[in-house]
């Protein structure tokens, strides 16, 4: 794979409301879940919030709160996600790459772990909030992206 050379206009920043959607890795069948993102960035660096209902085993259903904190270098964005309550208190590692026009930001996520055998990880997709047609948008599109 050869190396990206993306010039996104450096007057974009993360600052919105943004709607998600991630999946687990498929040998665990378990469906994709939304999430709606705000995040706030200035000069770089960005936080924010994510809310979301879970779908994994043992917290199908569960309302789930996390907060962010990131990086934006051009068009590489990371951040790590970290959930705060509701059971659940592990960190989340997202990289992904923003859009040309600065609404989408499509990458994967990872949850480290020492054994490089025990890492899970899928991929995720979050569209900027910008009319009623984003969440179907970001569903179709999804659907369309290569593992």
């Amino acid at each position: 794979m050869g190396e990206r050379v993306v010039s996104v206009d450096r007057s974009f920043n993360l600052t919105g409301i943004w709607n998600g959607i991630y999946n687990y890795p498929a040998k665990y069948e378990i469906p994709e879940s939304h999430f709606l993102a705000t995040l706030i960035e200035f000069g770089g660096s960005f936080s924010g919030s994510i809310h979301e209902t879970m779908q994994r085993r043992g917290h199908r259903g569960v309302k789930a709160h996390a907060s962010v904190n990131g990086k934006r270098s051009d068009d590489l964005v990371n951040f790590v996600k970290l959930y705060e309550g509701g059971g659940l208190s592990h960190s989340v590692h997202y990289e992904g790459h923003l859009s040309l026009d600065g609404c989408e930001i499509e990458g994967h996520w990872h949850i480290p772990n020492e054994d490089p055998a025990q890492i899970f990880a899928g991929r995720f997709l979050m569209i900027r909030r910008r009319s009623a047609k984003t969440q179907q948008t970001m569903v179709e599109r999804f659907e369309h992206i290569e593992p």
